[in-house]
């Protein structure tokens, strides 16, 4: 075969060889449902590493999410409970502490956690491509464990103290379902935003505080006068702990209009967060 025609037979050669042609991860400003559908099975088990790391080598394991509330409550009752005196109307104030700080507990380990997602797991996301969405909601997901066992320790205190469910105690999913929506928008923003802002964990023991006394955990909504709800419902966390707290117990005067605004932050908070992440994905290993 002459020098021409192998020419030509490499060209025709070439013509017939497949083309991939890599193109950005997503033109939309939203994440592709479908293709979340499809990776399920990896955030399955995205869920159960995180859970079976967070217990390794510890000394206790999951009983971890009892003890922690639990020391928190027992210190908070003594020091505000029994030396101030702080009086809960119609419930014991371990209760009432508990109440709160099962939710509190949740929302801190979300914010912990999401700030470092996508920096945690450079490993993965620079080996093999997936919906990198998959990994704040699978922080959040793993977190739900903890949160349905920390609600247990706090039917079982219910029943230590012959403290029984109001009969809205089944209004509690609804603000249990807010409370998730509320954390995985806030951690879709925090994991989008910490790639970037390696900072941002130094806020976390400020928003740790902020959290704690500035909604109604320690003390009792009817501490806050009238003039200074809306400056406390502005705190997402206020509207679901004062809405879950009078769902399960029926022991405090009942704000909904503090829950319509947490739920409007939280769309709001959703479709940033959402189109946010969406639009910097692609650019995420640069900043590993």
């Amino acid at each position: 075969m002459s020098e021409h025609e192998q020419f030509e037979h490499k060209q025709h050669k070439q013509k017939d060889r497949k083309v991939t042609l890599v193109e950005p991860l997503t033109k939309s400003y939203f994440p592709d449902l479908q293709e979340l559908w499809e990776f399920r099975g990896l955030l399955r088990s995205l869920i159960w590493r995180n859970f079976r790391v967070r217990y390794r080598n510890t000394v206790v394991g999951v009983a971890w999410v009892v003890l922690q509330p639990l020391a928190i409550m027992l210190v908070l009752f003594q020091v505000f409970g029994i030396w101030a005196g702080f009086a809960v109307e119609r419930i014991p104030y371990p209760i009432h502490a508990l109440s709160g700080l099962v939710l509190l507990f949740f929302v801190n380990r979300v914010i912990a956690g999401s700030i470092g997602v996508i920096r945690d797991n450079q490993d993965l996301t620079r080996k093999v491509y997936f919906p990198r969405l998959l990994l704040p909601s699978a922080l959040v997901a793993s977190e739900l464990v903890d949160l349905t066992v920390a609600l247990l320790l706090l039917v079982v205190i219910m029943l230590l103290y012959r403290v029984f469910p109001a009969p809205t105690a089944f209004l509690v999913f609804g603000y249990l379902l807010l409370l998730v929506a509320w954390a995985f928008s806030l951690s879709v923003c925090l994991a989008a935003l910490g790639i970037r802002f390696h900072d941002l964990t130094l806020l976390l023991p400020i928003v740790t505080l902020l959290l704690l006394y500035l909604t109604p955990i320690i003390y009792p909504i009817t501490f806050v006068p009238e003039k200074h709800l809306i400056l406390y419902a502005l705190n997402p966390l206020t509207g679901i702990v004062n809405g879950f707290r009078w769902a399960l117990l029926g022991a405090e005067p009942f704000y909904p209009w503090m829950a319509l605004i947490t739920l409007a932050q939280t769309l709001v908070l959703g479709l940033f967060g959402l189109v946010y992440f969406t639009r910097t994905e692609r650019d995420f290993n640069d900043f590993l």
